[in-house]
């Protein structure tokens, strides 16, 4: 995946962003000349247990790290579908 999709990485671990979704490094910006699968991997890709580490803190690898991190990326999905939900009625 860090291949594909780079990230910035602190002592092994990915430097995601607030609702878990992995993040481009530190001064790439992410362009429209960016294949249309990155641009939207960027934005669904959801990191949780020890990826998730950085964000979450020392409960990343267990349960109350996981509900965590779960209302997270609920949260990010909900955000994410309301947005497009609202897209569409103003093509209508």
């Amino acid at each position: 995946l860090r291949k594909v999709l780079p990230v910035n990485v602190t002592n092994g671990f990915p430097i995601l962003n607030k609702d878990l979704t992995w993040r481009a490094p530190a001064g790439e910006e992410i362009t429209d000349d960016e294949p249309i699968w990155k641009q939207v991997a960027r934005k669904r890709i959801w990191c949780m247990g020890a990826l998730a580490a950085l964000e979450l803190g020392p409960d990343a690898l267990n349960l109350i790290g996981a509900r965590h991190g779960s209302v997270r990326v609920a949260e990010a999905i909900r955000h994410d579908y309301d947005r497009q939900r609202n897209d569409n009625n103003n093509l209508e």
